[in-house]
């Protein structure tokens, strides 16, 4: 071990999956281990297939990142079955969490993924600074939108109810002392920001909001769009990411296509 690596201070990271090919949870918990492996020496909570998945990355071995696997996996997503075996997964997570803090000089703890605030362990009793996030889920479309939308009306009610459903998870005591514990709570909303300080977080931070930082050089943004006018009056390209169900908004980039076919517009 490096003298540099051996002067890091240590942290346990806790993410479902870390992988450097993948997108969503497990592409999530590989790029913020990488960043935090710049200031800490990681000790990695997480399911078997990840230390697969990182054994070819140079990285790993030279900031000596340490694997706890857990024995439990996550299958699938789908409700119940997916959320009971995340809760299980998180049960065994933190047992491994305890042990390991218990057998090197761990000075914290970053629980990265699953992003939702509506599944944490009791971290508060592991009796070691921890912070959570970024946590996501907490978003909600306003009312008129959704009911003026064609889409079918178990949607609207389900989507109607989310603000609803998310402010109910406030009330749950193990929720709220995990929460309140907290030494931070990132979210990557504003809505789920709210959310999360109704459940008892005192510090937080939005870390990917869909917002630019105040103030804004207005001017600067102006130029730059009307350099892209010609451009996009010639051919545009949308992207659009999500499930093809509702709730993922579809609906939303199929509007913007044939807007844009109307006006004229060549569109891929």
């Amino acid at each position: 071990m490096s003298s540099e690596m051996a002067a890091k201070p240590e942290i346990i990271v806790v993410t479902s999956g870390i992988d450097p090919s993948q997108g969503s949870e497990p592409g999530k918990g590989w790029w913020w281990s990488c960043a935090l492996s710049e200031y800490f020496r990681l000790h990695l909570v997480t399911q078997k297939g990840s230390r697969h998945a990182c054994q070819n990355e140079s990285l790993v071995e030279k900031e000596g990142w340490t694997f706890h696997p857990t024995q439990r996996e996550i299958t699938t997503w789908k409700i119940p079955k997916g959320y009971l075996q995340y809760r299980a997964w998180l049960n065994e997570a933190l047992a491994i969490s305890r042990q390991v803090s218990t057998q090197f000089p761990i000075c914290g703890l970053c629980h990265v993924t699953l992003g939702s605030f509506r599944f944490l362990p009791r971290y508060d009793r592991l009796g070691i600074p921890y912070t959570i996030g970024p946590l996501g889920g907490g978003e909600c479309s306003p009312l008129r939108f959704t009911w003026e939308r064609p889409v079918p009306l178990q949607h609207k009610i389900a989507e109607s109810l989310r603000p609803v459903l998310n402010n109910s998870f406030a009330l749950l005591p193990q929720l709220r002392a995990c929460l309140s514990s907290a030494k931070m709570v990132l979210t990557t909303s504003r809505e789920t920001e709210r959310v999360v300080r109704r459940m008892g977080a005192r510090k937080t931070a939005v870390v990917f909001p869909d917002s630019f930082d105040d103030p804004v050089d207005s001017e600067k943004v102006n130029a730059r769009r009307s350099s892209q006018v010609d451009g996009v009056k010639k051919r545009i390209r949308l992207l659009w990411q999500g499930r093809p169900v509702w709730w993922k908004g579809p609906a939303l980039a199929l509007t913007i296509l044939r807007r844009a076919l109307a006006a004229g517009l060549g569109a891929d």
